[in-house]
């Protein structure tokens, strides 16, 4: 009896093993493929940030005022920088405001009730 059960065994470990081979030599091929991919778009990435730091270094650095220039120069810019700052708010206000009194009225509000409830 060992002698028949045995061999069915060993044939069987076999034909075990060699699915096991196959789906582990399966598994490594596409472990390799996306080793490739990622390694390409890894090197894509890599040009792109080179490409974009020589632009920087091209460009050169933003300079501005300093503490170590003329103190004169420096409130002139402030000066300018305070009155564009106001002229801006001044705008952005005057924008607000005549939007608040050409909508912001009880007919206004009153029409657009009753288109949502008529709708």
């Amino acid at each position: 009896m060992f002698w028949v059960i045995w061999p069915v065994l060993v044939i069987g470990t076999l034909v075990g093993a060699v699915f096991l081979i196959r789906h582990l030599y399966r598994a490594g091929v596409r472990l390799e493929a996306a080793a490739v991919g990622s390694a390409d778009q890894l090197g894509a990435a890599m040009t792109a940030m080179s490409d974009a730091v020589a632009q920087a270094e091209e460009a050169g650095p933003r300079t501005r005022a300093v503490i170590f220039d003329d103190l004169h120069t420096l409130e002139l810019a402030a000066g300018r920088q305070r009155v564009a700052k106001r002229a801006r708010q001044t705008q952005r206000r005057q924008g607000q405001w005549e939007h608040a009194r050409k909508n912001w009225t009880a007919d206004a509000w009153l029409t657009s009730r009753r288109k949502a409830t008529n709708g």
